[in-house]
């Protein structure tokens, strides 16, 4: 797993490993204190990806509200 440090406003990490989509529940759960979830995305990127980030995260125990942007 590569770990990517973003320094902005707020420092954070960014994980970097195939198939980490599909437990992004199991990681959420780990630094997440609520257990709602704004999944905000493109058209594109939802189509690809929503579904098993969804899955995911409602495995893990999330209310998971999707917003896509066009």
């Amino acid at each position: 797993m590569a770990i990517v440090n973003v320094k902005a406003s707020r420092h954070y990490d960014v994980k970097i490993e195939e198939g980490l989509l599909s437990r992004i529940g199991e990681e959420c759960a780990q630094v997440l204190v609520g257990k709602n979830v704004l999944l905000l995305t493109d058209s594109t990127v939802a189509a690809l990806y929503a579904q098993t980030a969804t899955a995911s995260l409602e495995a893990a125990g999330f209310a998971v509200t999707p917003y896509v942007v066009s």
